[in-house]
């Protein structure tokens, strides 16, 4: 008697699972629209985050749409960087040791196009996915540079959207006041349809 009332209530646990019903196990037309995924600086999984390389990862990927951090450089040039710094994303210590702990915007752009903006990620690997890069990208990831905004635009224009995180620039900056102007021209000589930036 002890073993069938043992057996019943198994079968019984068995079988009550079978009565729910779970968003989980729905038919594929049952489900509502895909969630639109935003590329938080590219695709920074798949390649170094703010860089070229990263943002067509993200289009690839067909992310409804990218965010990117923008700063000014000292001579006028929108470019994309998340950190106050250029320490952590470029080899900014090996090409300007003297300069390293400066401001991101106190660099002329002719300066930041000689630093490498993917060695980095290769050498940290932030989400463990070096290792899952095939050999061209692994090459593509490792000549990185700092990319500006209107490589970016570029890129994206045609098949996503772009929302812009405009950086603080230092006071004694000589684009401190109009550096929203800058970037506001940049995308609009850009090409991209207006509404799809924010």
């Amino acid at each position: 008697m002890m073993l069938g009332t043992y057996f019943a209530v198994v079968l019984g646990l068995y079988l009550v699972p079978l009565t729910f019903s779970s968003p989980c196990i729905m038919e594929r037309k049952d489900l509502g629209p895909r969630p639109a995924i935003l590329g938080h600086r590219g695709a920074p999984m798949l390649a170094p985050e703010n860089t070229l390389m990263s943002f067509q990862k993200a289009v690839e990927e067909k992310v409804y749409g990218v965010q990117a951090d923008v700063v000014i450089s000292y001579d006028g040039v929108p470019f994309l960087m998340h950190d106050q710094t250029l320490r952590r994303t470029t080899n900014v210590e090996e090409v300007f040791p003297e300069l390293a702990y400066d401001h991101s915007s106190m660099f002329n752009w002719t300066d930041l196009e000689r630093l490498n903006a993917g060695k980095w990620f290769l050498k940290n690997d932030p989400f463990w996915t070096v290792s899952s890069l095939s050999p061209s990208d692994f090459v593509k990831a490792a000549n990185q540079s700092v990319c500006k905004l209107t490589e970016m635009l570029e890129t994206i224009k045609d098949n996503t959207t772009v929302l812009l995180n405009l950086q603080d620039l230092p006071e004694d900056h000589p684009y401190y006041a109009t550096s929203v102007n800058v970037t506001l021209d940049t995308v609009l000589t850009s090409g991209i349809p207006q509404q799809a930036v924010s």
